[in-house]
């Protein structure tokens, strides 16, 4: 059966999922999650793509960026050969560590941009994994909420939706997250659940739409 097309985003934003082949994990200790990152980070540099946020599990990885000139699939080979040759050689082991062929979903306007985003932030939360966002140490929302020096080009775009000031946006960011809705992104195990899906995702983009208004915002969308 051939491929499916990957679906192009206009504004060059996706969000990404990574998954271990054959749902193995991909990160064995906390080094591996802090190499993942430290690639992550590099290969921005490296490659000029725009990173906005991630968050990593044991078996696959959230990531939400803007490709850049280099393209989506020419991005994520980059960071899954790095990390892939890492984690074989420190392991001993061959073969292929992520699934074939990594899913993604086009992130076209602002609105979207921050309803991503909130939604791979709290998942530690949803997940039972921790009580407080910031409580989980292997995502990207504690760069939101502090000075990430070279490395916060991603997050200060998103901030600056918010407001220019930058303790402000971070407080109207950091409310946001606390706001409760049900909310559904791309998942592996969702494939029978396509109309749940989206109608979750209607429902995030329409209080983060309520939120945006409350807060006089919503021209910036």
């Amino acid at each position: 059966m051939a491929r499916q097309m990957r679906e192009k985003s206009a504004s060059q934003i996706y969000h990404v999922m990574l998954r271990g082949n054959e749902r193995k994990n991909i990160f064995a200790d906390n080094e591996d999650r802090e190499r993942f990152i430290a690639i992550l980070k590099r290969k921005a540099k490296e490659s000029g793509y725009i990173l906005y946020g991630y968050y990593l599990m044991d078996n696959h990885v959230h990531i939400v960026l803007n490709e850049g000139n280099e393209g989506i699939s020419k991005v994520m080979k980059r960071i899954n050969v790095s990390y892939a040759q890492y984690f074989n050689t420190k392991y001993k082991r061959v073969g292929h560590l992520f699934q074939d062929r990594f899913k993604s979903e086009a992130i076209e306007d602002n609105l979207n941009l921050l309803a991503v985003l909130r939604y791979i932030h709290r998942n530690p939360v949803k997940a039972g994994m921790v009580t407080k966002v910031e409580d989980y140490q292997w995502s990207s929302f504690n760069s939101y909420i502090k000075d990430d020096g070279e490395d916060a080009k991603g997050y200060e775009d998103v901030l600056n939706i918010y407001s220019s000031d930058k303790e402000k946006a971070r407080k109207l960011y950091i409310e946001l997250l606390g706001v409760d809705r049900g909310e559904g992104f791309i998942e592996y195990e969702d494939h029978d659940k396509e109309r749940k899906k989206e109608q979750e995702e209607a429902e995030a983009e329409r209080m983060i739409n309520e939120f945006l208004e409350k807060e006089d915002l919503y021209s910036k969308i």
